[in-house]
């Protein structure tokens, strides 16, 4: 028997249940682990969460089964053995899976599956237009190739699948020039969602968390607001309020006199609440706005104001470009009031908006929010 130096996992059947098995390690060193369970997704969850115990704790696929297993079988072991993740991220995980692994390759069994008909599944979907007769967006054929890379970890298919055009690295965020950021404006202006739009293009605060903050989290005479959470829809739960996408995502953001004074005029139109979320819905119990529907506002805002398609993700990245084309010196700033985890990364970023204040002198968001 040829001696197996490497770390491996397998699931069978058993009489009446399934067993887990795992070995690693060689010669006198070498460890099987044996897992018990009454159904395949548990076993399969207790191999994960060994296999991820020795590999610091970070999520590892299940290793798939040899013989008749199907990449559909496949995948809910793995969306059963997702452990240590937010709420939101495995709700996109399967939210993927149910709606575009399982329909494309669902039936394939795993020991057939090709990188040919991964890399065909990537181009029919980059070709797939929405209910709306829209393509999908490059976010989730970003999204599919994330998941599939993640649940089939180590599969030849997805090790050799090849580039399709159009799945990249994502939707880039695009920075509104100060015309278009005044067109979005206009065309906000005396909708429910006004305030909370200058405050985004003020501050650089995603959506969830703007639809998180309570009044609790502002301190209008400090000039201050703290982030401590965000705003997620998950499938079958709702609205979901959490912790924020990074441990540094925690942060106290210093806020500019005019975002102040847009807080100051939106608390009065509340008639002086001090209590609950910021952005409320319009009916008690004045609950939070749902972070998708927000989105889709500001994306027809957009096109009403004819600058063509912006997401909501755009306000932040315009807060950021605009600042520091501004002031380079404003960095640290942005940095933090992003919540981003290293400086670096905000300079990596936005390295052509700090070259080009440091060519010119901008005027700040929160300048253009003031008129």
């Amino acid at each position: 028997m040829t001696q197996r130096t490497k770390g491996e996992g397998s699931i069978y059947q058993a009489g009446n249940g399934f067993v887990a098995a795992y070995s690693h390690g060689s010669g006198p060193d070498r460890v099987r682990k044996v897992f018990k369970a009454k159904t395949r997704p548990e076993a399969a969850a207790k191999l994960r969460a060994y296999m991820a115990s020795l590999d610091g704790g970070a999520p590892m696929a299940p290793q798939p089964t040899k013989g008749g297993q199907t990449v559909a079988e496949h995948l809910d072991e793995w969306l059963a053995g997702l452990s240590g993740l937010k709420p939101q991220t495995v709700a996109s995980y399967r939210m993927v899976v149910e709606n575009y692994l399982k329909p494309e390759i669902g039936p394939v069994l795993v020991s057939k599956l090709t990188a040919k008909q991964v890399t065909g599944m990537m181009s029919a979907l980059a070709e797939r237009t929405s209910r709306r007769g829209k393509p999908l967006s490059a976010r989730t054929l970003q999204l599919v190739k994330v998941t599939i890379k993640q649940a089939l970890a180590g599969h030849p298919a997805v090790a050799t699948m090849a580039r399709v055009k159009g799945v990249g690295k994502g939707g880039r965020a695009k920075a509104l020039s100060r015309s278009q950021m005044d067109a979005l404006l206009a065309s906000a202006e005396g909708h429910r969602i006004e305030a909370l739009v200058k405050v985004a293009l003020g501050t650089g605060l995603r959506i969830g968390e703007l639809c998180a903050l309570e009044w609790a989290d502002v301190d209008l005479d400090a000039g201050t607001l703290t982030v401590s959470a965000t705003v997620s829809r998950i499938a079958g739960q709702g609205l979901v309020c959490g912790t924020t996408k990074t441990e540094s995502g925690e942060r106290t953001v210093r806020l500019s006199g005019s975002v102040v004074s847009i807080l100051t005029t939106h608390k009065e139109t509340q008639s002086g609440r001090t209590d609950g979320h910021v952005f409320a819905a319009s009916r008690r119990p004045y609950g939070a706005l749902d972070p998708s529907n927000v989105s889709g506002t500001i994306a027809r805002l957009a096109e009403q104001a004819g600058i063509g398609q912006h997401s909501a993700h755009d306000l932040r990245h315009t807060y950021a470009t605009l600042a520091l084309s501004a002031d380079p010196r404003m960095l640290l700033e942005v940095s933090r009031n992003l919540g981003h985890s290293d400086i670096k990364v905000t300079a990596n970023v936005y390295a052509k908006a700090l070259a080009d204040g440091e060519r010119r002198n901008g005027r700040p968001v929160f300048d253009v929010l003031a008129g």
